[in-house]
């Protein structure tokens, strides 16, 4: 946790239900970190660890998540970059065909 991880251990079980005649998943909680449940499941790295009774899981992530920060930048740079440049290559393909058709 003083490094800006924080992490969860757990394990899940599948237990028949007679009166259903279904399987059910328990999830069982060895321990985890104060802030882990503020962190979105899908930020976190999963490791399974077998075990003699069971497998655990442990996850661990980041408290800032595992997305850059510059990221939003940087995927919106790239697309204007994108239509720019493209816009470019089209009007270069368009000059290069009217003076195709004027030389002819």
């Amino acid at each position: 946790e003083s490094r800006g991880m924080q992490f969860e251990l757990y394990k899940v079980d599948h237990n028949f239900n007679t009166a259903t005649n279904q399987y059910e998943d328990m999830t069982s909680v060895l321990a985890k970190s104060a802030g882990a449940d503020r962190i979105g499941e899908s930020n976190f790295f999963n490791v399974s660890l077998p075990t003699t009774n069971n497998n655990w899981t442990i996850g661990v992530a980041y408290d800032d998540g595992v997305e850059a920060p510059w990221f939003q930048w940087a995927l919106a740079l790239s697309i204007v970059l994108s239509v720019a440049l493209s816009s470019l290559l089209l009007v270069i393909l368009i000059e290069k065909q009217q003076r195709r058709e004027l030389l002819r």
